[in-house]
């Protein structure tokens, strides 16, 4: 198998089914919900860039939303959406 061969193979098995793109994880929600209630409905995806873009998480839900970064990518702060309550849908 070529280099070429192997490097496409690896990219299509780390591929993962849009349904399961962009699932988290119970601690991962919990986060992203404390962080929406601690920014506004209207301002935490801003708030996420800010952190994203600082590097620099001090409190523990923050280190999770931080960390979405690099598992999640930007593609998921543009399309998640949250409820009322700030539950990720």
């Amino acid at each position: 198998m070529s280099t070429n061969e192997m490097k496409k193979a690896l990219a299509i098995a780390a591929r993962k089914p849009e349904n399961q793109k962009y699932l988290l994880t119970w601690e991962q929600k919990q986060a992203v919900q404390k962080f929406v209630r601690e920014h506004g409905q209207r301002g935490w995806k801003q708030a996420t860039r800010r952190l994203w873009s600082r590097a620099i998480a001090f409190e523990p839900h923050e280190q999770l939303v931080y960390a979405l970064r690099n598992t999640h990518g930007p593609g998921w702060l543009i399309k998640v959406r949250v409820d009322e309550h700030g539950w990720v849908k």
